[in-house]
């Protein structure tokens, strides 16, 4: 038989706790994540804590992933958030304890232009598209030959290195904005020969123990793990609100928002339909907030709307317990397993007149105005 992807391996560790199966992951993994957080920190022994932040939120979120998820590109993104989290906050608190700041060796980084890049080379990954930037990771973070990268990808080999020199070519431009002069190949030669350092020996295996068994964590950690998946959160949540903002815009299209037995709606006042549409809006970032509220407590939704304050955006209006009411209940994983979503309801209106029509938000995101 052959030998177990990515996504069999998390599956298998999601369903039966299979340490094996995560330990694998993790040996295969483990240069991608410290290396990405060695970029930005530049000390290894925080590289260390912040690799094992990394798959600790990989276990705790393993249930999540798709089947088409490229978890190169996703360890990527997260070690990226991590290590940034890390230098905005526990940095911080380092340099006031401390009177020197430990420097990373730089010996192995001889080429001066390698010594401008590397610190911005995380961000700029980051700026690409989905699809460049996992080509990038998989080829040049973690090695991969091309034919390995077309596999995970989908694609033909030819067209894998297609990608791969097109995205060289946008980070070489994007590098140029930085002051940072240099040709595609010189970048792909430099990123091939230092995008990669070796964990060192034992970290797999505490990582591996933190992650899978859950044993306990220094707080420092624990507050990075908080704080990262409150993050990564976040800027997934930044993303949807474009989305949503973009169809509220055009006017409860059929496909967003549902006005159902509310016959006299063509004929309301203009304002009528501004307040409907505003507490629609509302309604929907309360959706995003609940969301969020799971992704930063073990994926439990809340019970109440005074547990979602904190995560509300400040434009949502009238969301609290006397206006609304949250309706799911369990574990936001579990309730999206469901086969019937959008008759799931995950908030409403409430206190709204008998006779009169109320906001309804479904698990699959549709809105509904009915009574």
């Amino acid at each position: 038989m052959g030998e177990l992807d990515d996504i069999e391996l998390l599956r298998k560790y999601a369903s039966n706790n299979c340490e094996v199966s995560f330990a694998t992951l993790v040996s295969r993994h483990i240069n991608l994540v410290y290396s990405t957080a060695l970029r930005t920190v530049r000390n290894h022994h925080q590289a260390e804590e912040i690799t094992q932040a990394v798959f600790v939120i990989l276990a705790r979120k393993a249930q999540s992933f798709g089947s088409k998820a490229i978890l190169s590109g996703w360890l990527f993104h997260t070690a990226r958030l991590t290590a940034a989290n890390y230098s905005r906050t526990e940095m911080r608190r380092i340099r006031r304890e401390q009177e020197v700041f430990m420097q990373s060796n730089s010996a192995d980084h001889t080429s001066e232009i390698w010594q401008q890049i590397e610190p911005m080379l995380n961000d700029v990954i980051a700026d690409l598209g989905e699809k460049d930037r996992n080509a990038i990771v998989l080829k040049f973070l973690e090695g991969k030959p091309y034919k390995e990268v077309a596999a995970i990808l989908g694609a033909t080999e030819e067209a894998a290195q297609m990608r791969v020199n097109r995205t060289l070519e946008k980070l070489r431009k994007s590098f140029a904005k930085r002051g940072v002069t240099l040709t595609a190949s010189v970048l792909g030669g430099m990123m091939t020969a230092q995008c990669t350092h070796a964990a060192p020996t034992g970290l797999a295996t505490s990582v591996t123990t933190a992650s899978a068994q859950g044993t306990a964590l220094a707080s420092s950690t624990s507050n990075l793990i908080t704080n990262t998946l409150k993050i990564m959160a976040w800027t997934k949540i930044k993303t949807t609100l474009v989305i949503g903002a973009a169809a509220l815009l055009v006017g409860g299209t059929a496909t967003t928002i549902v006005v159902s037995g509310h016959s006299d709606w063509l004929s309301d006042k203009p304002s009528k339909k501004a307040a409907i549409m505003k507490q629609i809006a509302s309604m929907r970032l309360a959706s995003l907030a609940i969301r969020t509220y799971a992704a930063a407590h073990n994926d439990e939704l809340p019970t109440s709307l005074a547990q979602l304050q904190p995560y509300l955006s400040p434009k949502a209006e009238a969301i609290d317990d006397a206006h609304c009411e949250i309706r799911a209940t369990g574990k936001l994983s579990q309730l999206m397993k469901q086969s019937d979503l959008g008759n799931v309801v995950l908030i409403q209106q409430k206190g709204v007149p008998a006779n009169n029509a109320k906001v309804i938000v479904y698990a699959d995101g549709s809105i509904k105005y009915k009574k």
